[in-house]
């Protein structure tokens, strides 16, 4: 018989208490588990039941999980080793906060900005009566992993098999990567310090190719205006507030993060095991001695 058991049970109650993470994740974390443990017993194929074996917010939690082991030292060593080959040594000095599943909101007049009319003619007319009643035009955007430091703050959205969302309801042209940018810019305004974004895609890397089109994005805003053109109601912000985005690749946070846990003595044997086992499943490789 198969068994399969939820990695930083203990990490993942913490944070539901202390909001840091919603319950219903926690609810789908162990529900995916239950549900993969018997499927394998079973030898079901179906999707639902094997929904383990594809979810995107599983993978964030086992590789993110363990910062959470970590005292306030050890975290910003690791998410400063992260952030080196991307925007230099020593990012960070202190943190604020991590959160999973972070909900930020967009300015309430971005829809404003946009260069075109929606070319549905109801949605129009929703449009112009959510504006006579002065409601707000989109709902939060749920960002995956949100760190948040003296001077940064990371947006982490991540990506396993799916592409990233490319509309929304009154907006047909409104892509994922900018959408979080956009917010994450919008929380940087509210911050009591200067605060730039450091927006960071996290991928497969077999998968980051000209067959997706966050490929694409990410290559198209390492040149600014094309972030402005796309998010143009916050132009005049990109410069004091954003710093870069980079595409980063599982195997190589996930290294970073677990010889941490490992070098510190934060997992134990039987977590680095089922670890070991969790990213074979997925074929990414773990450059850590201690997995081989």
């Amino acid at each position: 018989m198969i068994k399969l058991k939820l990695l930083f049970q203990q990490e993942l109650d913490e944070l539901v208490l202390k909001g840091a993470c919603p319950k219903k994740q926690k609810r789908d974390f162990e529900d995916w588990v239950k549900n993969a443990e018997l499927a394998r017993n079973s030898g079901s194929l179906d999707s639902k039941l094997n929904q383990y074996d594809k979810a995107e917010g599983m993978l964030t939690w086992y590789t993110f999980a363990p910062l959470f082991r970590m005292n306030e030292e050890l975290r910003i060593m690791t998410i400063n080793e992260l952030l080196e080959p991307l925007i230099g040594p020593n990012a960070i000095t202190s943190l604020v906060d991590i959160v999973i599943e972070k909900r930020r909101f967009s300015s309430t007049n971005y829809l404003d900005s946009i260069p075109y009319e929606h070319p549905v003619q109801y949605i129009r007319r929703e449009i112009e009566r959510h504006r006579q009643k002065g409601k707000r035009l989109e709902g939060a955007t749920n960002i995956d992993i949100f760190i948040e430091s003296d001077n940064l703050i990371i947006p982490i959205e991540a990506k396993f098999v799916s592409d990233i969302d490319t509309e929304k309801r009154y907006n047909c042209i409104r892509n994922q990567i900018a959408r979080t940018i956009d917010v994450a810019i919008e929380a940087a305004k509210k911050a009591k310090d200067t605060k730039k974004v450091v927006f960071l895609l996290c991928v497969p890397e077999r998968l980051n190719n000209r067959g997706r089109l966050y490929f694409y994005k990410m290559k198209d805003y390492e040149n600014l205006k094309h972030l402005k053109h796309d998010i143009p109601h916050q132009a005049s912000s990109l410069d004091t507030y954003f710093e870069a985005a980079h595409t980063v690749y599982w195997k190589d946070v996930a290294s970073v993060i677990i010889s941490n846990a490992i070098k510190w003595n934060l997992l134990s044997n039987n977590e680095i095991d089922a670890l070991r086992i969790f990213y074979e499943e997925r074929l990414i490789e773990l450059s850590i001695n201690s997995l081989s």
